[in-house]
């Protein structure tokens, strides 16, 4: 074995500094790739967390514009004119508001749900109304079901009106008679429907079947109004016999969908105005039915 007649230190230490300076560059460089990360990571985040704002504003601003639309209506059809000739008298009723001249004419009927004609002075029009839900179920572009209920294993939860109101709660037997003959009938007093009215649609007949609700499913369908990026809103209409396409027919505004003007959320309401309602137990003279 051969010793090294002269041992040099700093030739040792100069040879271990270039594997120094490579640990060390590498750990630069790692401590700088994980900074690079987190902070695009966090700006990430930061960007979800905005867009996520964003939409919640927007979904915010879009369920206020059914409320405003509502209020306009109550409004126009309620404001006492300055000009004491066009003086009109109004009466409301569940989903709209009715209004007559000084000579008790018809006036106009200002709806209080989503529709593609808000105010008429066509007394017929909310039978055409009626006519255009019949089927509603085959046209999910144009209509939504107000009434359509959350599945929930085998509970079944309906955000206005249950289907089983007619059989349920089960009232204990009086022995005396009602007008239809019948001892005591179930269900809330004075509640009565007719699901033959009214498409049911596959999921609204799906859940009167796991609620038991033997007259069916409660519909109650309204049209969409759709609303484009500039604030447009309006609704859609058939494109005509033999078209697939839809037409969209705005009623407050004057944009159309294109590709800088998309469709960006659509609402559907119903209102009921009861301010002319009277209560019986406090109009009746004090005395309670």
């Amino acid at each position: 074995m051969k010793i090294a007649k002269k041992f040099s230190l700093r030739r040792a230490l100069q040879t271990n500094r270039k594997g120094v300076a490579l640990v060390t560059v590498l750990t630069v460089m790692s401590l700088t790739t994980i900074l690079v990360l987190t902070f695009f990571t966090l700006a990430s985040s930061e960007h979800r967390a905005s867009k996520t704002y964003s939409y919640g504003l927007q979904s915010q601003q879009v369920a206020e514009q059914a409320v405003n639309m509502v209020i306009a209506q109550i409004r126009e059809a309620t404001t006492v004119s300055d000009n004491p000739s066009n003086l009109k008298v109004w009466s409301s009723q569940p989903g709209a508001i009715r209004t007559w001249n000084q000579n008790g004419e018809f006036d106009r009927i200002f709806k209080l749900y989503s529709d593609d004609i808000m105010k008429t002075d066509n007394q017929l029009g909310v039978r055409g109304d009626f006519a255009d839900i019949a089927k509603w179920a085959d046209r999910p572009d144009h209509f939504v079901d107000l009434n359509e209920p959350v599945i929930r294993g085998e509970k079944v939860y309906y955000p206005i009106v249950s289907a089983t109101a007619s059989v349920l709660p089960e009232w204990p037997q009086s022995g005396i008679k009602d007008n239809t003959g019948e001892y005591g009938a179930n269900g809330v007093e004075g509640f009565k429907y007719d699901a033959a009215l009214v498409e049911e649609g596959d999921f609204g007949r799906k859940a009167a079947e796991i609620a038991d609700a033997t007259d069916g499913h409660v519909a109650m369908p309204v049209r969409w109004i759709y609303q484009l990026a500039d604030g447009t809103v309006g609704t859609l209409e058939d494109g005509g016999a033999g078209s697939s396409e839809y037409r969209f027919v705005a009623f407050s505004g004057q944009g159309q969908p294109s590709e800088k003007n998309p469709l960006v959320a659509r609402f559907a309401f119903w209102a009921d105005d009861e301010t002319t309602k009277l209560n019986i137990n406090a109009h009746a003279g004090g005395a309670a039915w």
